[in-house]
């Protein structure tokens, strides 16, 4: 089966220290990331979570930072539901190309 999680990689910040967050996909036994559109610093990154710190001390954007994030993963999700019995033969790319694609 198919999981889908949000990550980081918190050794290639960009020049403002920001780090892409990434959509991590993971099918019989092979993992690739894609990268979203929300950028956040490691330092804001709740990785158990999945989530940004917002607050007094965090992120300032992060309550819209986590609905977009939230909506991308909830997708993928919905998707990988709705189609089950056809994810179980897929491999991790056309998975991705699948997840990825504006068709149901």
């Amino acid at each position: 089966m198919a999981k889908i999680s949000l990550v980081i990689t918190p050794n290639r910040p960009n020049r403002y220290g920001e780090c892409v967050i990434m959509l991590q996909i993971s099918a019989h036994l092979k993992t690739i990331r894609i990268p979203t559109d929300v950028t956040v610093k490691k330092d804001f990154w709740i990785k158990k979570t999945g989530q940004i710190e917002g607050g007094k001390l965090g992120d300032k954007l992060a309550s819209s930072k986590n609905v977009r994030l939230t909506q991308i993963k909830n997708d993928c999700d919905f998707k990988i539901i709705n189609n089950a019995d056809l994810i179980k033969s897929m491999d991790v790319n056309r998975l991705r190309k699948f997840l990825l694609s504006e068709e149901e």
